[in-house]
């Protein structure tokens, strides 16, 4: 009965208003996933920001260590002559963020459009038994 409900309503909604619902949800629900991963295991999610942190012809290199209980980290890109380029920490943090809110979005706006379309299907008689 609550699907059918949903359904209704997301079968009356427009597409940009159905867009704007899935830009709440991932912006409501990225957060606490992404935080978890990041501090449980950093390393390897801030590795795969590489390819847009660094420039061409440098390499992410990523520090971690231990201080007053909590974990420290930074991430920095250095040459091939081993120079560094430039300090990427809050870059690499917010392509991060930006890679978990792209999956949340993508995949409230394929479950509501399919919803959508599944109420649009759905004729009013169906919905009243």
């Amino acid at each position: 009965m609550l699907i059918k409900g949903i359904q209704n309503q997301l079968a009356r909604k427009t597409i940009p208003q159905i867009m704007a619902r899935a830009v709440f949800l991932a912006l409501v629900c990225f957060g606490a996933p992404a935080g978890v991963l990041a501090a449980l295991i950093p390393g390897f999610f801030y590795r795969i920001t590489r390819w847009v942190s660094c420039p061409k012809g440098s390499e992410l290199v990523y520090y971690e260590w231990y201080e007053a209980g909590s974990t420290s980290v930074t991430m920095t890109c250095q040459n091939a002559a081993g120079q560094m380029v430039g300090e990427r920490t809050f870059l690499a943090f917010i392509v991060y963020l930006g890679i978990f809110f792209l999956i949340f979005f993508y995949c409230a706006l394929i479950v509501l459009l399919l919803l959508h379309a599944w109420g649009q299907k759905t004729k009013p008689a169906d919905l009243q038994n």
